[in-house]
């Protein structure tokens, strides 16, 4: 499954977004983590998706979504991100969101590398 189908996949399922318009990648994420002396991690492609507020509709069920560590969703705003920036990752987010309101998607995906 390439990016964009599994995007799409997961919109549908994790918020009830059907039919969306996948704008450009933004950034990748490379998180890495060290558990018992063993490194794991993860890479997240993160792309522009335009839409209307429209109020979350999930296709799976909550313990689905929990198992996928789902555990709500919501709309926030810049100003909710900056307050809240421990429960928001990455951490430069909030930045990052106010930079494409301002001047549009990247032209080249932005690299972000964390370590938990």
């Amino acid at each position: 499954e390439d990016h964009q189908s599994a995007l799409r996949r997961e919109l549908q399922e994790e918020v009830g977004l059907p039919e969306v318009f996948i704008g450009p990648m933004v950034f990748r994420r490379t998180f890495l983590s060290e558990k018992m002396g063993r490194y794991d991690g993860q890479m997240n492609h993160v792309y522009l998706v335009p839409c209307h507020d429209f109020e979350p509709k999930p296709t799976m069920t909550a313990d689905e979504l929990a198992a996928e560590g789902v555990v709500g969703s919501r709309w926030w705003t810049v100003a909710e991100m900056e307050a809240s920036s421990s429960e928001i990752r990455p951490e430069s987010l909030a930045e990052l969101t106010k930079q494409i309101l301002e001047f549009g998607a990247p032209e080249e995906p932005l690299f972000i590398e964390s370590r938990g």
